[in-house]
């Protein structure tokens, strides 16, 4: 719905898999605001819609990516492996433009950095 299951499969790829903790029912990339409180592991992908763009010939989403991970060099290979994965790529029903974003700091000590994405993606009728 919403681009949200494209993204997800755009994103479950074997390079991007392999800058993510493995758990025993996947990888660590959910579509969801938060991480799973019992994930335990260190590098992860969540992501969600962040807005609907205006309504035109092509239905328009906008989502945010975070690539979380102990070190900034270590979030960063993973945005950076999901932008030259998936960015500019046409898909069957689909296109996925993707932009990097600002890197987030941890708060404290139980936090890690964030390399943030925003993607569009542009669903075709």
């Amino acid at each position: 719905m919403f681009g949200e299951d494209k993204l997800f499969t755009a994103l479950n790829v074997a390079a991007i898999q392999a800058k993510v903790d493995a758990l025993t029912s996947g990888y660590a990339i959910w579509s969801d605001l938060l991480i799973p409180q019992d994930f335990t592991g260190t590098k992860s992908i969540n992501f969600y819609m962040s807005s609907r763009l205006p309504e035109s010939e092509v239905d328009m989403y906008n989502y945010t990516i975070n690539c979380r991970a102990e070190t900034m060099n270590e979030a960063m290979d993973i945005s950076n492996t999901i932008i030259s994965t998936v960015s500019r790529k046409s898909y069957t029903d689909c296109f996925i433009y993707m932009t990097q974003m600002a890197i987030i700091p941890p708060i404290d000590d139980t936090d890690s950095y964030n390399s943030v994405i925003e993607a569009i993606i542009k669903l075709r009728s």
